[in-house]
């Protein structure tokens, strides 16, 4: 890593590679309507190259702030997120530990990407990261199929952003109306699994479990 090419230049143009390979990985799901908004959401708004610490904090103390407004279950629910992304970004860390080793520029070239990747070593901790999103997939569209979910972020939509909560609100609605439109989660899931833990093995050079 040269000089001018800084810790955050290299997370970045990581974020941004994976969150590319997601989008070409699932482009042929996406295109049916029905998972179209999921996707965007999932892949851009969970797992898209931005920097969610502010907003992962915000959830941990929303609840407090609107203890008897806010169902449980929402924060319940986003608890799988922040769990996921915090291991993410740890993993992220990694990689970017690997890539200043390797001398890596952005944009990252695959091969670059790849041979970090492995050497990383954490094989894993990558099926963890992956049941982590399976489970937040289905976690938070059980949620949104409760009616009473809907009307809750409703009925506090406009206290939220009074006070000072507005973006976490909107984050929480845009996630609860991808998922609501989602009647069967388990084909979409059942793909990422299987791609996720495909890639995963071919990324370490190991035959499919």
């Amino acid at each position: 890593m040269t000089d001018t090419t800084t810790h955050t230049d290299l997370k970045n143009a990581l974020q941004e590679f994976q969150a590319r390979r997601l989008r070409e990985t699932y482009a042929d799901v996406v295109r049916d309507p029905q998972y179209t908004r999921l996707g965007a959401f999932f892949f851009d708004e969970i797992y898209g190259p931005q920097d969610f610490s502010f907003r992962n904090e915000s959830i941990r103390t929303l609840h407090q702030h609107l203890k008897g407004l806010l169902r449980g279950d929402i924060i319940d629910g986003m608890a799988r997120v922040i769990e996921l992304h915090d291991l993410s970004d740890r993993l992220d860390e990694h990689m970017v530990r690997e890539l200043t080793t390797l001398d890596a520029r952005p944009p990252l070239a695959p091969a670059v990407y790849a041979t970090a990747y492995r050497r990383c070593g954490n094989y894993e901790e990558r099926l963890k990261q992956i049941d982590l999103m399976l489970e937040a997939i289905r976690t938070i569209h059980r949620i949104s199929r409760m009616r009473l979910i809907g009307l809750s972020l409703k009925a506090v939509h406009g206290a939220a952003h009074l006070a000072g909560y507005g973006a976490i609100m909107d984050f929480l609605t845009n996630g609860y109306d991808a998922f609501h439109k989602v009647r069967d989660i388990g084909f979409f899931a059942g793909t990422v699994e299987e791609r996720e833990k495909r890639i995963n093995d071919e990324l370490f050079g190991r035959a499919p479990q």
